[in-house]
């Protein structure tokens, strides 16, 4: 079969952004569950509206795709792929969140390094 190999980079430099207030708890998508979790709801905006930065956005993915011929009955095509999202783990900030204004913010984060395997087929 046919394979091959993809290799990604994406760069951004910080956008702005504001310290949400308020109980807020976020576990981002990522590994085999494939979905995130988000539990409480920020009830303000610390400090100025967009009057924060977040740092440079770097994420690098790596997938290799195969097509497999398959002939039961008709010709048909099966297509693996398997990526690496985030390969390098960067922790790479969403947003950030803080219980109130004398506690330190802490950032919500963009999903870890994960792997997904998917298949597909045409017949």
């Amino acid at each position: 079969g046919l394979a091959s190999v993809r290799l990604a980079s994406t760069l951004a430099s910080g956008g702005p952004t504001s310290v949400l207030g308020g109980p807020l708890d976020w576990q981002s998508p990522g590994g085999l569950a494939g979905s995130g979790e988000i539990a409480g709801s920020p009830d303000q905006i610390l400090g100025a509206l967009n009057g924060v930065r977040l740092p440079t956005y770097f994420r690098t993915d790596f997938g290799v795709v195969r097509q497999w011929p398959v002939a039961i009955g008709r010709n048909g095509l099966l297509t693996t792929t398997l990526t690496i999202t985030n390969l390098f783990n960067r922790r790479n900030p969403l947003a950030y969140v803080a219980a109130t204004d004398f506690q330190p913010r802490r950032a919500l984060l963009f999903p870890a390094r994960s792997l997904t395997f998917l298949v597909g087929w045409r017949f």
